[in-house]
């Protein structure tokens, strides 16, 4: 098994090398905090884009979604993918959002 937390960039390349690593049948775990759409931020993370927005007023971003990643895992050689919402204890703005992928080689 491989877990991924909070990495917010997902490349063909590195999806293709952890199932590269997998033993057959083994396992890719993501958690992070995926955007709700390509044009809008999670919740829990509205400060940090607000600050990018000024730094790079001229560049547009774009969000990563569950859908980028699955749809890259997909790519990547991976099956049996599924989406997981992580529950939280709390209330507090940084903790919420997380939701994990599961996707199998």
């Amino acid at each position: 098994m491989v877990m991924l937390c909070d990495v917010g960039s997902f490349s063909d390349g590195l999806l293709r090398k952890i199932g590269h690593c997998l033993n057959e049948n083994g396992c890719l775990v993501v958690v992070d905090k995926f955007a709700p759409s390509r044009s809008s931020t999670p919740p829990s993370r509205l400060v940090a884009a607000f600050v990018a927005s000024i730094e790079l007023a001229e560049q547009f971003t774009s969000y990563i979604t569950v859908e980028d990643v699955l749809s890259e895992l997909r790519q990547a050689g991976f099956r049996d993918c599924s989406k997981i919402a992580v529950t939280h204890k709390d209330n507090l703005l940084w903790n919420i959002d997380w939701t994990m992928l599961i996707a199998q080689k």
